[in-house]
């Protein structure tokens, strides 16, 4: 027993290192994208048994469980007698403004890439977080993409985690600008984070 903790925070202790240096990054980016700050405030507003119910069947059908080792299948079994509970739960969520400890508690299973088995660095993390608490995000998830939408607050290069949008869009972007910066006779340099092109 004394064995796997020890190996639990190993990985522990490995992948909490290489989130802080991402995290890191990303700070660093913020304020490229900020824009002119908008006065109006977004508004949460309640969700009711009826969209609770639709987004637990909108949910993929996973049989994997969080720590609570309640599954999507399972609570899309029995989401027809919970949605008013659901609903009611979402709600108190929004109004204190709150979201659970316990809900961002996930289950944390290291995944075996490639390589060496006695290696940390050839592992990645599978961060199973309880069911219920997607439905809180995707409640959540809605009206700031409502708001973001509304005001134009989304930047046109966001592809990634957008609908109808891909990496694969994004690639296909940039392939387009380095073709046609050629075809103008320009340098293509690429960074890290933007490409710039400049006259020959």
């Amino acid at each position: 027993m004394k064995c796997q903790c020890q190996i639990a925070n190993v990985f522990n202790e490995y992948f909490s290192s290489v989130g802080k240096s991402v995290n890191d990054d990303f700070k660093n980016l913020q304020h490229r994208y900020r824009g002119i700050p908008i006065k109006q405030s977004m508004y949460l507003a309640p969700t009711n048994n009826k969209e609770a119910k639709n987004i637990v069947m909108s949910l993929k059908n996973t049989k994997s469980a969080g720590y609570d080792g309640l599954s999507i299948c399972t609570l899309k079994r029995c989401t027809d007698n919970i949605s008013d509970a659901m609903a009611t739960a979402v709600n108190d969520v929004i109004a204190s403004g709150c979201f659970p400890y316990s809900l961002k508690t996930a289950q944390v299973t290291p995944i075996h890439k490639k390589g060496d088995k006695s290696k940390i660095e050839n592992y990645c993390p599978i961060s199973i977080l309880p069911a219920f608490s997607k439905v809180v995000e995707k409640v959540i998830h809605t009206r700031l993409m409502t708001f973001l939408s509304q005001h134009n607050l989304i930047f046109e290069s966001q592809n990634g985690f957008m609908k109808n949008k891909s990496t694969s869009v994004a690639a296909a972007q940039l392939i387009d600008k380095i073709i046609r910066a050629i075809e103008n006779k320009e340098y293509v340099t690429v960074q890290k984070y933007c490409m710039q092109m400049t006259h020959q």
